[in-house]
């Protein structure tokens, strides 16, 4: 048996012992064990089973339990006249019990934004997997788009990490818009003016944390959907739209599924630009949920 200490005062338990005849004794009996001893609520997050491999030995981690489920919906639309999107995005849950949110904007359109973006989302994945904390992983992720292209090219970065044993989800915003947090009826904005990453070795970090319960929506999208009445002039049938219209349309919405919410959004930003998109188009929804 090993115990390792975590951050935010958590523990891993990693047990080695005899491959059971498939009785699921790590399940069923070891970890009520551990939980008990410890006082904690633990699971297994990571299992490598001796009777599957056909080894003797069994090795299991158990965790914090996560109090937190989420269930994610994305929707998409590349610039009008462009077959490559240059924005990018991630959805992942990390072994230590952090749900991780991203968007990032990359300079222009097209490939070259796209690489931009994908590079700097994959990038902040691989530090933050490998158990860095999401500062750190975002002031990494500026300094390696610097060195790589000094002066040339940029990011936006929009990133929310989520502690799934707690509920609190803390936002890190390097150049990107607002993201918001719909619970019932009412929206909780949360923008910074920070700039974008590649542009200078020392950026500013401005965090902002927000506590979440069960049903809760956290919202994030790119520019593009922001920048989607600019162009309204241009339609044949020019309307009025309101500078709060996402808030607006958020507050109205009664549906739970992430992914019609983000296509809702997206939709609705298109109508705005007279079905064409002046800007690549992003948004990303996550719904959170007790787990039983």
């Amino acid at each position: 048996i090993s115990v390792m200490a975590r951050s935010r005062g958590r523990l891993d338990v990693i047990v080695k012992k005899a491959a059971c005849c498939g009785e699921r004794e790590c399940k069923n009996a070891v970890g009520p064990l551990i939980s008990k001893l410890l006082n904690r609520d633990l699971e297994i997050s990571k299992m490598r089973c001796g009777m599957r491999s056909g080894q003797p030995v069994c090795e299991i981690m158990f965790s914090q339990a996560k109090l937190y489920g989420i269930s994610g919906g994305i929707a998409v639309e590349a610039k009008s006249g462009t077959a490559i999107s240059g924005d990018a995005h991630s959805i992942l849950e990390l072994p230590d019990g952090r749900g991780v949110f991203i968007i990032s904007d990359g300079m222009g359109t097209g490939k070259g934004a796209a690489i931009e973006s994908s590079t700097a989302v994959s990038m902040l994945e691989r530090l933050l997997e490998a158990g860095f904390d999401d500062e750190f992983s975002v002031r990494t992720a500026n300094l390696i788009l610097l060195l790589r292209s000094p002066g040339e090219s940029f990011a936006t970065l929009d990133v929310a990490t989520m502690d799934m044993v707690t509920g609190e989800v803390q936002f890190i915003k390097a150049g990107s818009p607002p993201s918001f947090i719909k619970r019932g009826r009412s929206i909780q904005t949360i923008e910074s003016p920070s700039l974008p990453v590649g542009i200078f070795d020392a950026i500013r970090i401005e965090k902002t944390r927000f506590r979440l319960n069960h049903g809760d929506l956290i919202v994030m999208a790119s520019d593009g959907i922001f920048n989607s009445t600019v162009d309204t002039q241009r339609s044949a049938t020019p309307m009025y739209v309101p500078n709060d219209w996402i808030e607006r349309l958020l507050s109205t919405i009664t549906t739970e599924h992430p992914d019609d919410i983000a296509k809702l959004i997206l939709n609705r930003a298109l109508q705005y630009s007279g079905g064409i998109s002046p800007d690549d188009m992003t948004v990303l929804v996550v719904r959170v949920h007790k787990r039983k």
